[in-house]
């Protein structure tokens, strides 16, 4: 991917702002990779390099305007350009510098494997299991990224293992949220010290951001980041399609999907992924059979059973869902299995499932309000419900970012109280 006309343009611009710089995945990897004091000079110091062999005034228009901020029709009229023309420069001169970044970013990085077998072969079971996605797989996957890292631990790819098992137990509220992506974020940086260009690492970020911030802008970033650096690495395609699919951009998350599978056919989270997609532009029957042919793959992809357990809870198939979780709460107790067991039991006319969650504490603690919003939906209390969504979008637990996908809260749409709810700039 290169990077294109805009988010060059938008990258320069940043240096006018030294915060927004700061946080800028593409200026900060741009610094890790060049060695820069800093991330404004990393950035300087390429367009520096990239319009080097230029005419001076390639430079002038692109420090003046995009760097400085200066008016284009005063630069152009002060530099003796015609309109046309200053702008025919300007596209050049950017186009040089993205040309310029695409270098930097797709340079092969010197530790992207490892020498020893041992250490491979446990990052490979690792990531088996991370992607199995329960609580038993994601802490046995955890043990292999920890082996793999006694004995290198300067091996990126293990600590971006490390992030991804932490990244999931938060967005599954396995763990605390809070502490799981605050675990993922020390061991991205971690990584990021030793291989600034690995794509998993940027994918991460996006994942952290998208759930963690519910900041799309910067999640967007980060997923171009990492597929800038490797156009085939599947996650990052899958975590751009979920982005598409918050904002309603079906399309969009349909050939992200296309292409992952295309690079990484056996993907079973790729598969459930395109189930929910078309459940979600109203081929619904195709959806639950999508899924249910991930589970035919593997009966114990627990993904693909929950998320056919919701789509059928949808649909007011509340016996089918009930029997999806059912199987899921044997192999493993799970406060979203119980919150959407309340929801699917209480809609058909069973309301102690319900009661029985809303009065359950752990360690103190309550279940997190988006679950404890299904429970009250499952009663009927809209009310209550929406209440519960507003403490947790105010709380910002991870799941209010899928607020626009959640089927579960189809009726709600109409209510203006629930419709404010949903994270600014989506689609809704």
């Amino acid at each position: 991917m290169e990077w294109g006309y805009r988010r060059v343009r938008q990258l320069l611009r940043k240096l006018r702002m030294p915060g927004a710089i700061q946080d800028d995945e593409l200026a900060l990897t741009l610094c890790r990779l060049t060695g820069a004091s800093s991330v404004r000079d990393a950035v300087l110091l390429l367009a520096e390099r990239a319009l080097r062999v230029y005419p001076a005034v390639y430079w002038t228009i692109v420090r003046r305007v995009d760097v400085d901020g200066e008016s284009s029709a005063a630069v152009a009229d002060e530099i003796h350009l015609s309109e046309r023309s200053f702008y025919r420069y300007r596209a050049a001169a950017i186009a040089a510098v993205a040309a310029e970044i695409d270098a930097v970013t797709r340079t092969a990085p010197p530790k992207r494997t490892s020498d020893d077998l041992d250490v491979l072969t446990l990052v490979a079971r690792g990531r088996y299991l991370w992607k199995h996605r329960t609580s038993a797989a994601l802490l046995r996957a955890a043990r292999y990224f920890e082996r793999a890292l006694e004995i290198d631990p300067t091996f990126a790819r293990a600590h971006a293992g490390i992030a991804d098992v932490h990244l999931l137990m938060g967005e599954y509220l396995i763990r605390d949220p809070l502490e799981a992506f605050h675990d993922a974020r020390v061991a991205v940086d971690t990584a990021l010290a030793l291989d600034p260009s690995l794509p998993e690492l940027h994918a991460t970020l996006a994942d952290l951001q998208l759930f963690g911030r519910r900041d799309l802008r910067r999640a967007k970033e980060s997923f171009d980041l990492a597929l800038s650096i490797d156009p085939t690495y599947s996650t990052a395609h899958h975590f751009a399609a979920w982005h598409a699919l918050i904002n309603d951009d079906l399309n969009g998350a349909l050939d992200h999907l296309r292409t992952a599978l295309g690079y990484t056919p056996d993907g079973l989270e790729l598969q459930t992924t395109v189930g929910i997609a078309n459940y979600l532009r109203g081929a619904h029957e195709q959806g639950v059979r999508d899924l249910g042919e991930v589970l035919e793959l593997d009966p114990e992809f627990s993904f693909a059973r929950y998320e056919l357990a919701r789509i059928l809870s949808g649909l007011d198939r509340f016996d089918e869902a009930l029997r999806h979780l059912d199987v899921l709460s044997a192999a493993e107790p799970r406060e979203s299995y119980a919150a959407l067991t309340a929801f699917a039991a209480g809609r058909s006319g069973d309301p102690r499932p319900a009661r029985q969650f809303l009065d359950r504490t752990t360690n103190g603690r309550r279940p997190a309000h988006y679950l404890r919003a299904y429970a009250q939906l499952g009663l009927g209390e809209r009310s209550d419900a929406i209440s519960e969504l507003r403490a947790a979008v105010e709380g910002n637990e991870p799941w209010t970012v899928l607020l626009p996908l959640d089927r579960i809260f189809y009726d709600l749409r109409k209510d203006h109280t629930f419709r404010a709810l949903v994270p600014v700039g989506v689609a809704r």
